[in-house]
């Protein structure tokens, strides 16, 4: 697979999961390129979650970051692929789709 593969493997062996809690309508959090956590609301419509009323700007890059309730609980995964400031996303948007984003090498290793 490469060398890149290989790290990767490496990487995640001595790590764990990290357990999602079930999200609820309130306030979340949404951790910053700049590594700041940024307030907001959060909604649940089906298996997505909306963030509302960010004290700061989600952009591309952020993908990846936790989302977290109140209380501190990961309850969602950002995936941005925009910039969103204002409750307005620019023509890029959100990318649901990080498959779109993820080496050729990990795709395979995932899909088997």
């Amino acid at each position: 697979m490469g060398a890149e593969a290989d790290q990767y493997a490496a990487f995640v062996e001595g790590c764990s999961a990290l357990e999602m809690a079930e999200a609820k309508n309130g306030v979340a959090y949404l951790l910053s390129l700049a590594g700041k956590w940024l307030k907001c609301s959060v909604t649940q419509a089906g298996r997505a979650l909306w963030l509302m009323h960010v004290a700061g700007v989600i952009e591309g890059g952020m993908s990846g970051s936790p989302i977290l309730d109140g209380a501190g609980r990961v309850i969602g995964v950002c995936a941005a692929g925009g910039k969103i400031e204002g409750g307005i996303a620019d023509q890029s948007g959100p990318e649901p789709r990080l498959t779109h984003h993820l080496p050729g090498w990990l795709l395979r290793q995932i899909t088997g």
